[in-house]
């Protein structure tokens, strides 16, 4: 067994192990170490002795021809996402459409009448939102805009609003004064929401982040190794995972942070759709 006497960690073979040894950031700073070169490829970790010899390797670096490729991926993968959002958007302004064309032609009432308008909702706070935060996971975020409606619903929420007029997603809640405050489509309520759970929410995906950063480091690591290093296709499909994971998740922290500012995007739209539609099936 091969195992790391400072982190504890086990790896395949005795040369991946060394490797490790010498490489690994997080293993050295246990040992208070740095490393020992100031020419280190920030793609293999190859160690060289003199400038000269890590340019010469760059221009065939194997690991940095993939990063590069990758990036590339990257980059259409984000402008797809971004093409998806703006379909989306469109898609959802002509849902609001249909419904409203479908409530005028059976001559429905666009508000309630049931006993939900005069019901004794708990006061809904920006205190009480803080305090449930701590209850927002990682599950909830991988999720997007559905996974924060559940969070909010199962903790915040509960108890605390209800649908009034569902074609303009209007909600009802009471708020610290014993007030009862109508907010059509949200606009209130969406950005204090997103504002309550900004602190626990950039907290769970900075750790997150920093255990892929590793987990990648790792891999890089462990690739080198010839005999039972990773197959080519395979670590290319394990960094593409990881890459994927932390593109989701630094997006997740960009939508947070502007929603809680007010700045209509996807999450905060589909969030406050999400949170509507659930509402209402199950009175």
């Amino acid at each position: 067994m091969n195992k790391c006497s400072y982190c504890q960690n086990i790896f395949t073979s005795k040369h991946i192990l060394h490797t490790h040894q010498r490489t690994a950031k997080y293993c050295l700073k246990l040992r208070n170490t740095v490393l020992d070169t100031k020419f280190t490829c920030e793609y293999c970790m190859k160690i060289y002795t003199q400038k000269i010899c890590l340019e010469r390797h760059m221009l065939s670096c194997k690991y940095r021809q993939n990063n590069i490729e990758l990036e590339k991926k990257d980059e259409i993968i984000f402008m797809q996402n971004k093409t998806i959002e703006s379909q989306s958007k469109k898609i959802t302004e002509l849902e609001g459409r249909l419904e409203n064309i479908a409530i005028k032609g059976v001559e429905k009432p666009t508000t309630s009448t049931s006993n939900t308008q005069n019901i004794n909702l708990l006061p809904l706070t920006e205190k009480h939102m803080k305090t449930c935060a701590s209850n927002l996971t990682l599950d909830h975020i991988r999720e997007g805009a559905l996974g924060y409606a559940k969070y909010a619903l199962e903790y915040p929420f509960k108890d605390r609003l209800v649908c009034v007029d569902y074609a303009r997603k209007k909600i009802k809640y009471k708020n610290s004064d014993g007030d009862y405050v109508v907010d059509p489509y949200m606009t209130k309520m969406a950005p204090k929401f997103f504002k309550s759970i900004s602190s626990q929410n950039n907290q769970l995906i900075n750790e997150c982040i920093s255990e892929i950063r590793a987990q990648i480091e790792e891999l890089i690591n462990s690739a080198d190794d010839t005999e039972g290093g990773w197959d080519v296709e395979d670590f290319e499909s394990e960094q593409s995972r990881l890459h994927a994971f932390l593109g989701i998740l630094l997006s997740a922290k960009r939508n947070v942070k502007e929603a809680s500012k007010n700045q209509d995007n996807e999450l905060s739209d589909n969030f406050v759709r999400h949170v509507v539609n659930t509402i209402v099936s199950h009175d």
